[in-house]
């Protein structure tokens, strides 16, 4: 009996100095180094820079609430307000600083921007709501738009999001012929927090038709340039005029301007035009470019 208690007693002393660990917040701690941080409240931001990617960590109240890796993450812009201001006169990185609300919910915004890598590819915005409670409501995929940032206009407190819509663009390559892949025809698209999404802010995008001496102007540019000895002869400009008038809400013009701008004699018109329609469509604002033409 003695004998026992000793043992139990024994044990007891020996559990004493046992450290047991609380439970891990995630299953592998980083071991990057620390790439940059940011604090606004009770929420953290850390990202670590590894060997192939970055890890993100959100925390709140020193707990992680969510997690990420990929090839390039950032807090705010991926450039600085100098380097932004090269081309984007309205940039500014204090515009979307941890905490500001961009989305005129009244709630604290985070966004943080992501860069997969490679010379064509991609870049992405995270949104953040850091208030109470704390969700990701958005992720803006701007594709090659390494210029695609966020504007205060006018006095509305919601952020207008500013980048090109280029997801059309494979699919237009194959059918322009005078190609320069540097500026390929695309149309500047703006978008506004609406109704828990990001959607066209289309009363900003919608603009008067071009007068009838601007339209003539166009359409004589298109066929005094108009590429000889293509297989598949569609000027790039003739893209780039209908995407601007379909995108300011000018559709049925821009058929017009078509029908108008081909070279007489040249074969591939219906071809071309179809092309063009089935292209547009893949859009994935495609739904919001027909209410800003067609729904007043």
């Amino acid at each position: 009996m003695h004998r026992l208690l000793n043992s139990i007693l024994l044990i007891a002393v020996l559990t004493a100095f046992v450290t047991v660990n609380p439970p891990s917040l995630k299953a592998v701690t980083p071991t990057y180094p620390l790439k940059m941080t940011f604090s606004f409240r009770d929420y953290t931001v850390r990202i670590y820079q590894g060997t192939d990617e970055d890890h993100m960590e959100i925390l709140k109240s020193g707990r992680i609430v969510y997690e990420m890796s990929g090839y390039h993450l950032y807090v705010g812009y991926m450039y600085g307000d100098e380097e932004y201001g090269k081309y984007h006169k309205a940039v500014s990185a204090e515009l979307i600083a941890m905490g500001r609300d961009i989305t005129g919910r009244g709630v604290p915004n985070l966004v943080v921007s992501e860069w997969s890598g490679g010379a064509h590819c991609c870049l992405s915005f995270h949104i953040f709501e850091i208030g109470k409670e704390f969700r990701r409501i958005a992720v803006l995929d701007a594709l090659d738009n390494d210029g695609a940032h966020f504007e205060k206009i006018g006095s509305d407190k919601r952020l207008v999001f500013v980048m090109y819509d280029l997801t059309t663009f494979s699919g237009f390559e194959d059918y322009w012929c005078d190609r320069d892949f540097k500026t390929p025809p695309a149309s500047r698209i703006m978008l506004r927090y609406i109704n828990g999404k990001y959607r066209l802010a289309i009363d900003l995008m919608r603009k008067p038709a071009p007068s009838s001496h601007k339209i003539a102007s166009m359409i004589e540019e298109v066929q005094r340039n108009w590429p000889h000895g293509c297989s598949v002869p569609i000027p790039k400009r003739l893209w780039e005029i209908m995407l601007d008038l379909v995108y300011s809400g000018n559709a049925e013009l821009a058929w017009q301007v078509f029908d108008r701008a081909w070279m007489p004699g040249t074969s591939g018109k219906e071809e071309a035009l179809k092309a063009f329609r089935s292209e547009l469509e893949k859009s994935p604002y495609w739904e919001e470019i027909k209410m800003l033409n067609w729904k007043r």
